[in-house]
């Protein structure tokens, strides 16, 4: 749910199916149609679009089904095979642009901070809801993703790198610490508006 994916300048037939490579026919993503839910704008409903899949985001899942990782099992291509567990973060997350940020109270410490880790994008990853029983209970609609183990977040890969960071963490808990913005109105607040958290994943 939470990647970025890849558009393309072009007035090719964008309905095409197939997959972008670099210039040495290695594969970059796979060009695919994907599915989003839009709002306003009269546009409601379930909207269809073909965009580039980053393929880092299939290939992690199948270096761990070829390694026999452990889980349930499955039939894939007709042979019995363990389907890997993936961990992630069980929240839908929009990018917010660091000068709005600022507008709902961010310091100027922090937007200071996530804009020197991505100049380019200067922005913040914010929660606009959780995944119904969800172990990420503890975040609310609104928090803004700051830091994780205090490494600023700015983007859909570092969550998904420290979600993958704990396969391969000796004695980890399956938690993520993590550095929440929340604002003066909602119930949990500290100095400065800020607080730690841990979230379990699963």
């Amino acid at each position: 749910m939470n990647t970025e994916v890849i558009e393309l300048d072009t007035d090719s037939d964008i309905e095409l199916s197939g997959v972008l490579t670099d210039e040495q026919g290695r594969v970059q993503a796979l060009w695919a149609s994907i599915s989003s839910q839009l709002f306003g704008c009269g546009k409601e409903g379930d909207h269809q679009f073909v965009v580039g899949i980053p393929i880092h985001l299939i290939s992690q899942v199948l270096e761990k089904i070829i390694s026999g990782a452990p889980g349930p099992f499955r039939l894939i291509n007709g042979i019995r095979r363990p389907m890997p567990f993936v961990r992630l973060l069980e929240v839908e997350i929009y990018p917010t642009l660091l000068t709005e940020a600022s507008n709902y109270g961010l310091s100027d410490r922090w937007v200071q901070a996530l804009a020197e880790k991505d100049p380019e994008r200067r922005q913040v990853l914010q929660i606009i809801g959780c995944f119904a029983g969800s172990k990420a209970e503890t975040l609310c609609e609104g928090d803004m993703i700051l830091a994780i183990d205090k490494k600023p977040i700015t983007c859909f890969l570092d969550i998904e790198n420290a979600c993958q960071k704990l396969d391969h963490s000796v004695g980890s808990d399956g938690m993520l610490n993590m550095t929440i913005f929340r604002q003066v109105r909602m119930v949990y607040k500290e100095k400065n508006n800020f607080f730690f958290d841990k979230v379990r994943l699963n």
